[in-house]
């Protein structure tokens, strides 16, 4: 998915009921700086390769009853995260 769109800053996904888990292509978006994936029915948890989205500045996440309440401890990596929603 990063070689095809590989500069995109901002991806919604909220809204879709996608049932599954996060999918890990999604970090290879590497210039993202805002990601929305609420609205969902996302399962296992955040991956750890969030991290790899080092420019991300917002991340909503809210409405995913299956997802689970933890936040990775790879979120301290974020440096630009200002907002943040689950």
């Amino acid at each position: 998915i990063g070689e095809v769109i590989p500069n995109i800053n901002v991806l919604g996904l909220g809204g879709n009921r996608l049932r599954a888990t996060i999918p890990t292509e999604i970090f290879s978006l590497t210039s993202l700086t805002s990601l929305s994936l609420s609205q969902n029915d996302f399962t296992g948890g955040i991956p750890s390769g969030i991290q790899r989205l080092s420019l991300l500045v917002e991340f909503y996440m809210q409405s995913n009853p299956n997802l689970g309440s933890t936040i990775p401890t790879v979120f301290g990596n974020l440096t630009k995260l200002i907002w943040l929603e689950m």
